[in-house]
């Protein structure tokens, strides 16, 4: 094709319509006059290196076709001469126009999207890595994440494949290793034989720079530097040494689990697909026990700021005058007149009495409900509770021939008190009647009760505090067939409360309790499954996370059914099966879990696993809303919007989106935006 033909078909304005330039080439948008629409033209530069071929990049990057991967359309080659007549080709890509800038630069703006943008660029970079053969962009970075705004939405497309290189054969020739941006390389393309798998690189490669451009998406700063006019020597060795994990650590979740698995310098170490990331990047926020007490101490110093604040307010008492001294003039001695007696304050006559003793029998009594509840009141427990009632009784018959505190005391010194002396040390004895009761039960072979006895001496509750034995007590219980007793057990080992953690210990006793038929047991093993699914405490393990959620579910626990569903459904530790993902989800939605229900609702909507069938998806959101998911409520808002197995509504489509967006779904909140 010559230029004429070109800019036939082809307009647009050199000055006006570039939309950027780099090292190789430059980009305008567009008019395609013959198939009318809208195209970004990527004109090859004649100063990029000898390396970069533009139609080699088309010729990679023409079949790709994912929402997250910016789309080519072919290509054109034109033909002329320069000014020395000499016969010169300029190569033109024609490419899907994005017109929402850059990633850093729409991120600036809309700070909220960002969770949702890594997100999509990650789901970008797992279509790239599963094709086959596998494709490793190797210049990942944020002018080269573009976002498209053609829908209202917010979406993240990754570009510019101009280096990318095939994972296939026995690995990347070490020429081309260092091709790619050095603030954004990976510590194998400097080193292969150290860091790299085998002396080669992987596609993981994306995941290290993936790494680099969130926390500069997240600090507005290089990790490795860059910004500062560093040298690439001093960014090279940077790379090197690698992030603190201190530093890591300083990002929330859940940003920092995602950092820890891909800012990993040993490459057979870090993360190995971008759907581990993802699927780190959108679960559940669970609030980490640093948090939990950074919660507690604002609170408290929000407290102590303001008694501060009433107490500065106070008025301060303005200084008396000191007395002087009076020389006392004689005066007539008085006669002598009967003493009127004065008010006081000690003094307990009358109603003022009957007051005082309706409050102390009032909390002698409610101590002693409290503790008969927690014992379930036992033999020697009613003993002592009748002692202290009647002593109670001749407290207030001995309490009438004193008209103060202070004679009572005197009355007790003197002996002339010592029944009331006896009773009172009677009432002392009640904070001990808990642990009274739970001895009595044990030694009367009460299996409950001795469970109970050694979760207290875990806990240091009635001032008993051994962790052994309360090992020893529990697992005498647990044998006995007492299943509470063993998901005690299963809660202490999981913990390491008072002793070594140890997980293995904690799955035997919680699979004897579910195998009882003990429903926390059951949930127990699905909590079990989390520490293994985040290495909370212990080595990252999916497969065995999903090995206890499948435990958990046989046992009918939802919570187990709901995170084995989520499990076959995003490929962790089992293969991907969305059909597996789907008996689960309904095991679980059918014993009340919303999440399972809105989760089985996406599969039927999207035909994942399932029959496509919008009436049931609907169902299920319903289902899910109803019983207060928020996702639920949002995505039942959408199948109103579009019609899907409901006739098209709006203004429901409104209030489901609006009551989703209250109960915390920010992607509700998001439609809802774009619907106004």
């Amino acid at each position: 094709m010559d230029h004429k033909e070109f800019r036939e078909r082809y307009q647009y304005d050199p000055v006006k319509d570039l939309l950027g330039k780099g090292g190789f080439g430059r980009v305008f948008r567009a008019r395609d006059m013959l198939l009318d629409r809208w195209v970004a033209l990527k004109v090859f530069s004649r100063e990029a290196p000898d390396r970069y071929d533009l139609i080699s990049e088309i010729r990679r990057a023409i079949d790709l076709n994912h929402p997250n991967i910016c789309r080519y359309y072919g290509a054109e080659v034109l033909r002329g001469t320069n000014v020395l007549g000499e016969s010169q080709d300029i190569q033109v890509g024609v490419m899907e126009l994005v017109e929402g800038g850059t990633i850093d630069e729409f991120l600036r703006k809309n700070p909220q999207h960002r969770k949702k943008l890594l997100a999509d660029v990650l789901r970008g970079l797992s279509y790239l890595h599963g094709h086959r053969p596998s494709i490793i962009h190797r210049d990942l970075k944020p002018p080269n994440v573009l976002v498209s705004l053609a829908d209202g939405a917010p979406v993240a497309k990754v570009t510019d494949f101009g280096i990318s290189k095939s994972s296939a054969g026995s690995g990347v020739e070490m020429s081309s290793v260092r091709l790619g941006t050095y603030a954004y390389m990976a510590p194998e393309q400097l080193n292969p034989a150290r860091f790299g798998v085998n002396g080669k690189i992987q596609c993981n490669l994306d995941l290290w720079a993936f790494g680099a451009m969130t926390i500069e998406l997240l600090t507005g700063e290089l990790p490795f530097g860059g910004n500062s006019g560093e040298s690439t020597g001093q960014i090279l060795e940077a790379i090197i040494r690698g992030i603190p994990a201190q530093v890591l650590n300083g990002f929330e979740e859940p940003y920092r689990g995602v950092l820890r698995r891909c800012m990993v310098q040993d490459a057979s170490r870090r993360a190995q697909s971008a759907e581990e990331l993802l699927s780190l990047l959108e679960a559940p926020r669970q609030s980490s026990a640093e948090e939990r007490r950074q919660t507690v101490v604002e609170d408290t110093r929000k407290r102590q700021a303001t008694v501060y604040e009433k107490t500065s307010a106070r008025p301060k008492p303005a200084p008396q005058p000191r007395p002087q001294p009076v020389t006392p003039s004689p005066s007539p001695k008085p006669k002598k007149t009967e003493a009127t007696p004065q008010p006081s304050i000690s003094r307990f006559t009358g109603r003022n009495r009957f007051r005082t003793l309706v409050i102390f029998l009032g909390i002698l009594y409610g101590s002693v409900a409290i503790l008969g509840l927690a014992a379930e009141i036992s033999f020697v427990l009613w003993i002592f509770f009748f002692a202290s009632l009647i002593a109670t009784a001749v407290c207030a018959l001995v309490w009438k021939k004193y008209s103060s505190w202070l004679e009572w005391i005197k009355a007790i010194y003197e002996g002339s008190g010592w029944l009331l002396l006896v009773m009172s040390l009677a009432l002392l004895m009640v904070p001990c009647l808990g642990a009274t009761s739970y001895i009595d039960a044990y030694w009367r072979g009460d299996i409950k009760q001795r469970a109970i006895l050694g979760y207290d001496y875990i806990e240091g509750n009635m001032y008993l505090t051994d962790p052994s034995r309360g090992a020893e007590l529990l697992e005498s219980a647990c044998n006995a067939n007492y299943r509470s007793a063993c998901v005690s057990l299963g809660d202490v080992y999981r913990s390491g409360k008072g002793f070594s953690q140890d997980y293995a210990a904690a799955e035997r006793y919680y699979a004897k309790a579910c195998s009882g038929g003990d429903a926390k047991g059951c949930k127990g093993l699905g909590q079990l499954g989390d520490a293994y699914r985040n290495g909370d405490r212990v080595y990252k393990d999916d497969a065995k996370a999903a090995e206890l959620y499948q435990k958990s579910c046989d046992g009918d626990a939802p919570y187990g059914c709901f995170y084995l569903g989520y499990a076959y459904e995003k490929g962790l530790g089992v293969k991907r099966d969305y059909a597996r993902a789907a008996a689960p989800y309904q095991r679980s939605c059918d014993r009340g879990d919303a999440s399972s229900c809105t989760n089985l609702g996406v599969l039927y909507e999207d035909g994942q696993g399932v029959a496509r069938d919008f009436s049931r998806a609907v169902a299920l959101y319903t289902k899910g809303c109803d019983q207060g998911d928020g996702q639920g409520c949002s995505n039942l808002g959408n199948c109103y919007h579009y019609g899907r197995g409901v006739e098209r509504d709006i203004h429901k489509a409104r209030e489901l989106l609006d009551k989703g967006c209250k109960m915390g779904n920010q992607w509700g909140c998001d439609r809802l935006k774009e619907m106004q």
